[in-house]
């Protein structure tokens, strides 16, 4: 599996923006080929985090410009770019207990 991380700093309606995400970006990320998982982290004061778990690489750099057009089309004026990004081979899962 292959995991991507984006950080996002200074969105001004950060709250709005992730609620659109789980609301319209979400489930159009969950139909591309080789999705596995996706989470957001509202880090408070404009900031969050995107991580997104795909089967390989080019699945996920294939939603890459998906994502860029998403948010565009939400802040047409001044789109949310990741300050930081980091990627790689998931090297070690820890699946959930279960009980």
């Amino acid at each position: 599996m292959f995991v991507s991380i984006r950080r996002y700093r200074g969105v001004a309606s950060a709250g709005a923006l992730l609620r659109a995400i789980e609301a319209e970006f979400a489930p159009r990320l969950r139909a591309q080929p080789g999705f596995v998982a996706y989470y957001a982290l509202d880090e408070g004061d404009g900031a969050f985090t995107t991580v997104s778990v795909f089967s390989t690489a080019a699945m996920a750099a294939d939603t890459d410009a998906i994502a860029a057009a998403w948010l565009r089309e939400q802040s047409p004026a001044d789109p949310p770019v990741p300050v930081e990004t980091a990627a790689g081979r998931l090297a070690v899962a820890l699946p959930p207990v279960r009980g």
